[in-house]
């Protein structure tokens, strides 16, 4: 399906038969079949004949109305093509909190496989290894949403919550112990121990690290901060 744009100056949009003519100020005439048409838009000084506006309303084919300049005016739509029964039908499984788990669950899914088809498409390879890593350990956590509301699919999303990135796997956060306490609750629900590593380094009198998943034991004479 296509949708048909017209911008010259004073053209003309009618129906002929089965199909929809343009016929231009040089009297040129452009055909496009019914059948293959979904919607037009037009820009500044164009017409619409009174047998087309009634075809495109027949049909449900949008007119979209925008000036010379491409300023938005409006939309002519037909009515006849929404379904009440549908729309009720939507409204009703709205309320279907499982219904819509598992749907939210197949779009987040598909979403999610489409960005790893652009990503091994258009990235280079270490770049696209580090973006499919990621976007794996998120597919992975869908089943794991217990309601459509979710939760963060990443520990870089709950740090951000709750702090700012300062590194690609870095963030600072100012916490009273109450947020602490949280946000050390909250930690184990979004990891996945065996391929995610979260470490808190804790900035007071006395320093203390607090530490969940996979992380390779290091000695202190190994570690330098600055």
């Amino acid at each position: 399906m296509a949708t048909l744009y017209v911008n010259e100056q004073g053209s003309v949009v009618g129906v002929d038969g089965g199909y929809y003519v343009v016929k231009q100020k040089n009297d040129l005439l452009r055909k496009i079949p019914k059948e293959t048409l979904e919607a037009i838009t037009l820009f500044g000084n164009v017409h619409l004949t009174e047998p087309c506006v009634q075809e495109c309303l027949r049909r449900g084919i949008a007119v979209n109305y925008f000036s010379a300049n491409g300023a938005y005016f409006g939309r002519l739509t037909s009515t006849r093509h929404i379904k009440a029964e549908r729309l009720r039908m939507q409204v009703h499984f709205s309320e279907n909190e499982e219904l819509c788990l598992q749907f939210a669950k197949k779009i987040v899914a598909a979403k999610i496989h489409n960005q790893m088809v652009v990503c091994r498409r258009y990235q280079r390879k270490q770049e696209a290894e580090d973006c499919l890593k990621q976007m794996k350990l998120a597919e992975n956590k869908i089943d794991q949403c217990q309601n459509r509301e979710g939760h963060p699919a990443l520990a870089s999303d709950l740090m951000e919550q709750y702090g700012y990135r300062v590194q690609k796997s870095a963030f600072e956060a100012l916490l009273d112990q109450k947020m602490f306490v949280k946000l050390r609750s909250e930690i184990p629900k979004v990891i996945d121990e065996k391929e995610d590593c979260v470490k808190i380094y804790r900035l007071k009198g006395v320093s203390e690290t607090v530490t969940w998943g996979n992380m390779q034991e290091v000695s202190d004479d190994e570690m330098i901060f600055i």
